[in-house]
């Protein structure tokens, strides 16, 4: 059974899909950061346009307020290594960018990442933000770079 806040979520979700409602979304998550764990849950039970909508509205809490993002990383990083959609890679390599990222996803994240840059079928904002995403691992195990 989900939570009265899950149910919340999704209804905001299931409204149309425009910057205005996403930024107001993304203003409740941040009035209410206990809800960012909500969201990730409802990313890991639903389908890919309610994921898509998750995935852009904690890409603007990342721009508005970073770090509360930041307990968060871990688990975006492995959304994104197993389930890596196109629509949801761009707003989640957004917000993965902002951050260090882990040693334990240093070459998965490295190697997917290299996967998108190289494919003519991914998304060229996608392929951006996998070539940012690559280099800051890239500071940190300068092999990869050579």
């Amino acid at each position: 059974m989900k939570s009265k806040v899950s149910v919340q979520l999704l209804l905001l979700y299931g409204r149309p899909a425009s910057k205005a409602n996403n930024r107001m979304i993304a203003g409740l998550l941040i009035q209410r950061p206990e809800w960012i764990y909500n969201a990730l849950t409802l990313m890991n039970e639903n389908n890919s346009p309610i994921v898509s909508r998750i995935a852009w509205s904690l890409s603007d809490v990342s721009d508005l307020n970073p770090e509360l993002l930041n307990p968060h990383i871990e688990a975006l990083t492995d959304f994104l290594l197993t389930k890596p959609a196109s629509g949801i890679c761009r707003n989640l390599l957004r917000i993965i960018e902002k951050y260090p990222i882990q040693e334990p996803h240093w070459l998965p994240l490295f190697e997917q990442c290299l996967q998108w840059v190289q494919s003519t079928k991914t998304p060229v904002a996608v392929r951006c933000n996998a070539m940012t995403v690559a280099y800051r691992i890239g500071e940190q195990i300068p092999e990869l770079l050579q």
